[in-house]
């Protein structure tokens, strides 16, 4: 009988060594030893979260945020963001001012560039950054072509750069995050805002008069989702291709 007690009780001191490991490492994000912290604004930092981010709003965030694995709206997105930093908008004609179009080999070359060798399907996709809006892709003339009208989103993402730092040939970059949805009309402004675009975790509601009011985000951001994003370095000239983002919170 005494060896049952003992052993039953060496059992639950097991367990609970093992519930307060895991709850002192939950919230370290697989850091170790070998990380190294770097500065989150730094002109690098910076470079790579603008590369795989190439729109602020809902529409093309619900692509990263909403499905496992890179969709192929999101990865043609990165492709033409990564074509318009360094290039200009083919033109239809010498008479065009609004319109214009990419061609595919050079949203497939700036895809490689960013990600590396990855697998996709062409498609339209929304940018809604800076004047441009949608490209729709032109199977028959291998292009991606820009149309206007778009319209924006009643929901939104607030995000920042929390921390980075490197580990070997890998940097990491961790993001917080929350979510929120406003619904105007002339009688009340409705402003909800959640832990993350599940939408499982409100953290605030409350009624305002002007879109101009959503100007408290920033006091929820400690209780939003955690993200971290992952690079991987390709050669000596400080080149990184995104490798993945991982819900960490």
């Amino acid at each position: 009988m005494k060896k049952k007690t003992v052993l039953l009780i060496s059992l639950i001191m097991f367990i609970v060594a093992e519930i307060i490991i895991l709850y002192y490492f939950k919230d370290r994000n697989f850091a170790n030893d070998n990380d190294i912290n770097i500065d989150k604004n730094s002109t690098l930092v910076k470079e790579l979260y603008d590369m795989v981010n190439p729109s602020n709003d809902a529409i093309l965030l619900d692509e990263l945020y909403k499905n496992k694995d890179l969709t192929s709206k999101y990865i043609v997105a990165m492709g033409i963001n990564n074509y318009l930093k360094h290039n200009k908008i083919k033109k239809f004609n010498n008479n065009d001012i609004n319109g214009g179009y990419i061609n595919e080999s050079d949203v497939r070359d700036n895809i490689k560039y960013v990600l590396g060798n990855i697998s996709y399907n062409n498609t339209d996709v929304y940018i809604m950054r800076d004047n441009y809006c949608m490209f729709k892709y032109n199977n028959e003339l291998s292009r991606y072509e820009l149309v206007g009208g778009c319209d924006g989103s009643y929901t939104g993402y607030y995000r920042v750069i929390d921390s980075a730092y490197v580990n070997d040939n890998k940097l990491y970059i961790k993001e917080k995050l929350i979510y929120y949805t406003y619904d105007f009309n002339e009688v009340i402004n409705k402003v909800s805002i959640y832990d993350n675009s599940d939408m499982a975790n409100i953290l605030d509601y409350r009624e305002i008069s002007s879109y101009d009011e959503i100007n408290y985000l920033d006091n929820f951001i400690d209780k939003g989702s955690i993200y971290l994003y992952e690079f991987e370095k390709v050669d000596n000239n400080n080149n990184y291709i995104f490798k993945k983002i991982t819900r960490l919170k």
